[in-house]
């Protein structure tokens, strides 16, 4: 199942962005949260989005498939990726990511056999001393992976306009809009995807 968590972060992102854009003007902070939040939205408005770069966030995610890891990857934004390795790592106990399309159909058994054969001849090569980093070729896209991932907010607000929105593909739709949905619960503010189109239509149904 997708799940997005924070593991760490700056402790009061709209007050670093905020003291930063006021020393450029020399203009004093006064120490109200929805002052600073109100002004700070107003910068991201007036196009100063490099000021997010004075605060960041990491997260771990897992439960998304390979294939929207490699749509996720694509964003070289301000962030840095830590992906687990199939090299390195059994693929042994996958997990698999079943198309939103397939989910509640005849289909989606078929899809999960399918994917289970995979599974299964990826287990017979490991079992007859062929290297996990060769085996992997076998694994379908649809196999979970995690990674931990740190953003600085520009990076994160140019992941939600893109991906957030809804003519993004559903998977990492999904994810944007979750990795939104828990950073905004952590600060109480969403102040970030100020001005963006986001989607509010998901479907979190995670792993079948």
């Amino acid at each position: 199942m997708l799940k997005v968590k924070i593991i760490s972060g700056t402790v009061d992102p709209l007050y670093d962005i905020s003291n930063a854009a006021r020393m450029c003007t020399n203009t004093q902070d006064k120490n109200d949260i929805r002052t600073r939040e109100s002004f700070v939205r107003a910068r991201i408005r007036n196009g100063e989005e490099n000021l997010l770069e004075h605060a960041y966030v990491q997260l771990e995610i897992s439960g998304i498939s390979r294939s929207c890891l490699q749509q996720l990857v694509r964003h070289r934004f301000h962030v840095v990726y830590s992906v687990q390795s199939q090299r390195y790592v059994d693929q042994s106990n996958a997990e698999f990511v079943v198309p939103l399309s397939l989910r509640g159909t005849t289909m989606e058994s078929q899809f999960l056999a399918f994917c289970g054969v995979a599974l299964d001849n990826y287990k017979k090569l490991l079992e007859r001393g062929v290297k996990k980093e060769d085996a992997r070729y076998l694994l379908p896209e649809a196999t979970c992976t995690k990674a931990i991932i740190t953003y600085n907010f520009r990076g994160l607000r140019h992941l939600i306009r893109m991906r957030a929105c809804p003519k993004a593909q559903w998977e990492i739709r999904n994810l944007a809009q979750e990795i939104l949905r828990v950073v905004a619960d952590k600060y109480g503010t969403d102040f970030f995807a100020e001005g963006l189109e986001v989607s509010n239509t998901a479907n979190t149904k995670g792993l079948l």
